[in-house]
């Protein structure tokens, strides 16, 4: 089913339910921090934090954002939330209570997960999210909780929907704004100024030269290396470019002081950009050396937006180079998850420029420094020489990564997971689908040594799902298994109703590093994952049942399979349907698969053939030796 917008994600409930209900009954609500009061120590020794929170059904109800107040309580400080108004907080197992004739929302036992505002990006870009490249920024209170798509996509569409209602309820706009930049020359205000208010005219300003320099107020000055979000801070920066925004109402200025930040955009330096060819130009064919962008390189460079009035200073008196000294600039973060500022309209106009000789140093040090880069390169480089050399570093990159997972070293360079899919005891190093299957154990028999026919070893891979059985997903549950005597019975051996259905279904996995010399042959690095009804449960976090006659845990199991297998299912049908497909040919669907890898747990087990089968077993005591998927979880 599409989803809604701000529709409340699976198992969380309204708080006009939770409060019209019984008392002290645990529910998961989720909405927007209207109201924050400083944590108080209760009788008993333990931290509480009162909050008032609000959903879309409640300002509908209320007609008000004010919300329903809610408290948490931790035997520490540090382990509250620390949220801020117009943040998203989710909490689980919290209720209604009756305090001092009040009625409010309490529990012991809460747990959060909480969306600064400042990191929530714009709807636009949930696709990155549903895809599992990237999760919103978050603090929980426990792993087990990081937020799943479900709650990222509320949190982007509430924000969406109602962040400037919010905003405007709890005063945000009335902070302390930013003011006006100053290039070197002091500028005297000669318009006439209304108190609290902007000149009625023009103002006239005649250049000086300031014979005093002084640094702004040492509590808000800041570098950019120092920058937070969601704080203001007074700077001394150069202006590296202006942009001019077609259709807006403000201009981007990019400024820097020469240091660096790690939420910063990372511009490639020319030498980088060499390397990497021109956009569409892999192969390097035509020349690159002329860039648009002046530098610094790395994260060293700001992005500002600037309004009215400070837009039309910054287009008549400011150029690129100049210095200039910022008031009041408010840190917070662009919809593509990076640090940026703002300079919001002032009141009144700032009257000197202060420059900052350690800004020029360190400008004097940077330039320097690039400098003897220049001279250092060759005039003109050999294409053909530099082509070689890249294609030999990609291959020893290849081979180094692929080493590595031969090894089952955990940390492996250049491998983007899926961050939508997790596996318990993440401290343990990954090892490979070809180690897995290549490991048996022997034991001796009359002194001379047996293969063993299988090991219960357990591993952590990273795998790549390339196809899954049953075909189609309406089997993937099926009636749960009947004993001799007619009843029915579950994994951990409980009778259970003859209606109930359980889940077997099986994925073939393969490394997520694959070794050319073995891309004909991959036997070895790939295996089918058998996916019980309680490892499913874990998995999925869903129920089995007749998926034929429930179109709707249809559509969740869908959603969560595609999460793990990308457009494997897609790929599968396409292929299945040509006339001349055949088993043989599944490879075709792994050369186009547009899914990520996922750390899983895998564990090995035996299972004893039937006598009529035994002659198919792995070994001459008729077992079979099988592999099963355990503790992974898609979020």
């Amino acid at each position: 089913m599409p989803r809604q917008s701000c529709e409340l994600p699976s198992g969380y409930v309204p708080i006009t339910q939770v409060l019209a209900g019984p008392d002290k009954v645990p529910s998961s609500i989720a909405g927007f921090v209207t109201d924050v009061m400083e944590p108080t120590v209760t009788r008993t020794g333990d931290y509480m934090i009162t909050i008032s929170l609000c959903d879309v059904d409640y300002n509908q109800n209320s007609g008000s954002w004010a919300g329903a107040k809610a408290r948490l309580f931790r035997k520490f400080l540090s382990a509250l939330p620390k949220p801020n108004l117009g943040d998203i907080i989710f909490i689980k197992n919290i209720g209604k209570v009756i305090f001092g004739g009040n009625t409010m929302l309490s529990g012991s036992r809460t747990e959060f997960v909480l969306f600064n505002r400042d990191h929530i990006p714009d709807l636009a870009f949930s696709s990155q999210f549903e895809a599992g490249k990237n999760n919103i920024q978050s603090t929980y209170s426990h792993p087990s909780l990081a937020p799943s798509f479900d709650e990222q996509y509320y949190a982007m569409t509430m924000k969406s929907e109602y962040g400037e209602q919010v905003l405007q309820y709890t005063d945000l706009t009335q902070r302390p704004q930013p003011s006006i930049p100053m290039t070197r020359p002091e500028l005297v205000n000669s318009g006439e100024v209304r108190t609290g208010g902007y000149p009625r005219t023009a103002p006239v300003a005649t250049r000086q030269y300031s014979t005093t320099a002084s640094r702004p107020s040492a509590d808000k000055f800041g570098l950019i290396q120092d920058i937070q979000v969601a704080k203001f801070y007074d700077m001394v920066v150069e202006v590296v470019k202006i942009f001019p925004v077609k259709f807006a109402d403000y201009v981007e200025v990019y400024v820097t002081d020469y240091t660096s930040n790690r939420e910063l955009y990372d511009y490639p330096t020319p030498e980088e950009m060499k390397g990497n060819g021109r956009d569409g130009d892999t192969f390097n064919y035509m020349d690159n050396s002329k860039r648009d962008w002046p530098g610094p390189w790395g994260q060293m460079v700001l992005a500002l937006e600037i309004r009215y009035p400070h837009m039309g200073y910054i287009q008549q008196h400011v150029n690129e180079r100049d210095f200039i000294e910022l008031k009041n600039v408010r840190i917070k973060m662009s919809r593509s998850s990076r640090l940026e500022g703002n300079l919001w309209p002032d009141k009144l106009w700032p009257d000197k420029v202060l420059v900052d000789k350690a800004l020029l140093e360190r400008r004097d040090r940077y330039w320097a420094g690039r400098k003897t880069i220049d001279e250092a390169r060759p005039q003109q480089a050999d294409k053909a020489n530099g082509k070689k050399k890249n294609k030999a570093k990609k291959k020893a990159q290849e081979r180094a990564t692929a080493e590595q997972m031969a090894e089952g070293i955990s940390e492996i360079t250049g491998i983007e997971c899926n961050k939508h899919v997790r596996s318990s005891n993440p401290g343990i190093p990954l090892s490979t689908i070809a180690n897995l299957v290549a490991f048996r154990g022997t034991f001796k028999v009359e002194g001379e040594e047996e293969e063993l026919p299988f090991v219960n070893q357990k591993r952590r891979c990273q795998v790549r799902v390339v196809d899954f059985y049953p075909p189609q997903l309406e089997d993937f549950a099926a009636p749960a298994q009947k004993l001799s005597d007619g009843t029915n019975v579950s994994e951990d051996g409980m009778d259970i109703d003859p209606s109930d259905w359980e889940w077997n279904f099986f994925l073939l996995v393969e490394d997520s590093v694959r070794l050319k010399t073995t891309a004909k042959d991959r036997t070895g690095q790939q295996t089918w994952l058998h996916v019980s009804n309680m490892d499913a449960q874990y998995l999925l976090d869903l129920d089995a049942c007749d998926l034929r006659q429930d179109d709707r845990r249809l559509n969740d199991l869908r959603r969560k399979t595609d999460i793990i297998w990308g457009n494997l299912a897609e790929l599968k049908t396409t292929a299945e349907a040509m006339p001349d497909f055949s088993e043989g040919e599944k490879d075709y669907w792994a050369g186009m698969l547009s899914n990520l890898p996922f750390d899983c747990c895998i564990q090995e087990h035996g299972q004893q053939l039937d006598d009529d089968d035994a002659a198919g077993g792995d070994d001459n005591d008729g077992w079979i030796r099988l592999f099963s998927l355990f503790e992974t979880k898609v979020l």
